[in-house]
């Protein structure tokens, strides 16, 4: 019956091909046609005025008729033409107070009813209990199957007694041809009469019954599964059956794995064996696909996923990727929410790479659907080498709830508090340019010193971007935060993005705004992207401008990196040639650039008019070249034209970066406000390849002097600065974890400096 149920919700009222539909008959109408019935016209023999239906069933639909027999007799005929049609009538009876049960008598037959590509996509009576609200009582009524003598011509009647629960106040009867592939259905009557108390007493303790053998035969089919399961488990510590690809079933193939187009069977050079999925067309999805049985004491499970890419190329939507799907399911086949996160994969891997995912299961589960696949991308491998779920001890499961209460206690804290600040008044005071300072409305020179909040330029969601901002303001003593966003996900068709979401995404923004504002700090909007602008962040300019114009907490970054272009270009823009477009945008040009034979670039002064004729009269932040460490053009003829004269130019410096005051970085600062919107100080030296291992030392010294160097030229020349990165995943990161405590090598620096401790500068590097 669920199973039904889970097909039949599915459809809404426009998808029901053929319906007669009606709440109830006319006034005029007698509420009784059979002795007792609380269905009104249940013979089909009154007419409604017009003359051409009976009354109280609707009105004629495609699909239905209303014949007399050779005695004279009215009847309801129901006729699917085509496969998956819904062909159905509906009823809404009301049930008296005092009734506890009803039985419902169908006269039918049916002819050449053929059964639709579900075993329940068949001829049957649909029946739901509602209680005053219209809400529908569970669990429904079982249905009554037309099936009897199904290609005969002779009549049938059909019966069902049925317990109406306390609570009921009305009831569905819907006649259907169910999604069949043809046939027709006559109805000669339908009858729903109350049954005595007696009755009702007797229907209850069958259902009692019947509920306590279902218990004792569910408990004993449990049974047998957990002590097969555990012996599995013993065996090759894997829910999943031949989870390693190992065993071969017939025809050269691991067993019981099923073939399918995209998907083949390897052995690697160590002996193991893998399977590899591969993807031409974005039309199509390359999936592997199993259900592992999960025992019925499991309320926790590690899935263990082993695999690597190559060359995967998203497609057009943001799932469009190689990832593994997780669902559970019920003993019925329905799935179960909530469902564990999704394992999403690098496009591109360097070797093998595991991944781990600890998940409670909801008591109903019976098995976990697992779907490793490549959906719908462009092109790309996806090689899979084990697939691994086990239950968790009550030692870890135990551990795992507490973490899951510790976390929402905590959260629950964290948004208590963020909630209190957003109610707060503004308090940031507008700023503006001054030579080469900045000043606040109040007349006083602002020197901004924070971090990079960081996350919504990889996740439609973020990262516990508010509690960041106060963490970063409240306890760090940052006033101003640089957040870091993404155009496609401004417009809703980012990575990982559900279509249309992008309300969301604004509002976390414009939550960040609000929150750097309450704190008396400023928010900078990074546009943050690579290479050069082009035509869609004009757009993107335009909406960020109009949404924030002259809000006195925001400062617009105009682009994240430029590189890979030359000083002329980086102002006006202009046409790139194929191979300079490529090189600024990692080896990747959009086909719609590439017709017109080459790439368009975007001047940075046209990114600011774009601002500027929004009426925002925000400061706008710019970038020079070499991914924004070179800004030797703004003092030889490219600096932007505002006029405002609100301009700061900004720089990004990293220990990979040598020659300081060659950058430009030291001229600029003298005439113009510099913003060092990204620095960062990493742990692993040795991952700079780029620099010879007999150069690293004497070129970036020891980690402590470089990070203590360079804050003491930001403190030196009052450059204004955020620290590269308030998020442990981003590196460098200054904290740990989402403790926020600082990191040794680079975060203890960034906190201490921006509490007041003053670095001296011994080495320009």
């Amino acid at each position: 019956m669920r199973k039904f149920l889970f097909y039949y919700s599915t459809f809404s009222a426009a998808a029901l091909l053929t319906v007669g539909f009606f709440a109830s008959g006319p006034r005029s109408l007698a509420a009784v046609q059979h002795a007792g019935s609380l269905l009104s016209n249940g013979n089909f023999s009154q007419s409604n005025r017009q003359g051409d239906w009976p009354a109280g069933w609707g009105h004629p639909q495609p699909g239905l008729s209303w014949l007399t027999s050779r005695n004279g007799k009215h009847f309801l005929r129901l006729t699917s033409r085509q496969p998956d049609q819904l062909v159905i009538l509906y009823r809404k009876i009301k049930i008296p107070v005092n009734v506890k049960a009803i039985g419902v008598t169908a006269r039918f037959r049916v002819k050449n009813v053929r059964v639709g590509t579900k075993p329940w996509f068949d001829s049957r009576i649909i029946m739901h209990l509602l209680s005053d609200s219209g809400r529908q009582l569970t669990p429904d009524p079982h249905p009554m199957l037309l099936r009897e003598r199904r290609h005969s011509t002779a009549w049938h009647n059909a019966r069902e007694q049925i317990l109406v629960p306390s609570g009921s106040r009305y009831m569905v009867i819907m006649p259907a041809l169910f999604r069949v592939q043809s046939g027709t259905l006559d109805l000669r009557f339908l009858h729903i009469l109350p049954l005595s108390a007696a009755a009702a007493r007797t229907l209850g303790a069958k259902a009692t019954w019947e509920k306590k053998e279902r218990q004792i035969h569910a408990a004993a089919a449990a049974k047998r599964l957990d002590s097969r399961l555990a012996a599995q488990l013993a065996a090759t510590g894997n829910l999943v059956v031949n989870g390693n690809f190992s065993v071969k079933g017939q025809a050269a193939w691991p067993a019981p794995w099923g073939k399918s187009p995209g998907i083949s069977w390897h052995t690697s050079r160590n002996g193991g064996h893998f399977m590899r999925l591969s993807a031409h067309d974005p039309k199509t999805i390359v999936m592997l696909y199993c259900a592992a049985p999960l025992p019925t004491t499991a309320r926790a499970i590690r899935i263990t996923m082993r695999y690597r890419t190559t060359g995967v190329r998203h497609g057009s939507a943001s799932w469009n990727r190689a990832e593994a799907i997780y669902h559970y399911l019920s003993a019925r086949g329905h799935a179960i929410a909530p469902s564990p996160p999704a394992m999403v994969f690098a496009d591109q891997s360097s070797g093998w790479v595991e991944m781990s995912e600890l998940c409670f299961v909801p008591k109903a589960a019976t098995a976990l659907q697992i779907m490793p696949g490549l959906w719908h991308v462009k092109a790309g491998t996806l090689d899979v080498a084990e697939l691994q779920v086990r239950p968790l001890g009550p030692r870890s499961t135990a551990a795992m709830v507490a973490a899951a209460r510790a976390q929402a206690k905590l959260k629950s804290h964290r948004d208590r508090v963020i909630a209190r600040e957003l109610a707060r008044p503004p308090a940031a005071l507008a700023l503006r340019v001054s030579g080469n300072s900045l000043i606040a409305t109040d007349g006083k020179n602002v020197w901004l010193q924070g971090v990079c909040v960081d996350s919504l330029e990889w996740s439609p969601t973020g990262e516990h971007i508010l509690w960041s901002i106060h963490v970063a303001m409240q306890k760090w003593h940052a006033n101003v935060i640089r957040l870091p966003i993404l155009n496609s996900y401004w417009f809703g068709h980012g990575r990982s993005q559900k279509p249309g979401t992008q309300g969301q995404y604004r509002k976390i923004v414009d939550q960040a705004v609000r929150l750097g504002s309450a704190l008396g700090g400023h928010i900078v909007i990074d546009l943050h992207r690579f290479g050069h602008p082009v035509a869609a962040d004009i757009k993107f300019w335009k909406s960020v401008a109009t949404r924030y114009k002259n809000n006195p907490a925001v400062i617009f970054e105009l682009f994240n990196e430029p590189h890979g272009i030359s000083w002329n270009i980086w102002l006006h823009g202009g046409k790139l040639g194929f191979a300079a477009a490529r090189r600024a945008n990692h080896g990747a040009v959009d086909k719609a650039l590439r017709d017109v034979g080459g790439n368009v670039a975007v001047g940075m002064q046209t990114l600011l008019n774009t601002i500027r004729a929004t009426g925002a009269g925000n400061i706008v932040a710019a970038g020079g070249l070499n991914w924004s460490y070179d800004l030797r053009g703004i003092l030889h003829g490219y600096a932007l034209h505002d006029p405002l004269d609100n301009v700061v130019y900004t720089w990004h410096v990293y220990p990979w970066k040598r020659n300081w005051a060659k950058s430009g970085v030291l001229a600029v600062a003298a005439e113009y406000p510099v913003f060092v919107t990204e620095v960062g100080c990493p742990q692993n030296w040795a991952k700079f390849t780029w620099v010879k291992p007999d150069e690293r030392y004497a070129r970036l010294g020891p980690k402590s002097t470089w990070a203590k160097d360079i804050l003491g030229l930001i403190q030196k020349y009052r450059m204004n600065w955020t620290g590269f990165s308030f998020n442990p995943g981003c590196g460098p990161p200054l904290i740990t974890g989402w403790s926020y405590a600082p990191t040794p090598y680079w975060g203890k620096y960034v906190k201490a400096a921006l509490s007041g401790r003053k670095f001296l500068l011994r080495q320009l590097r």
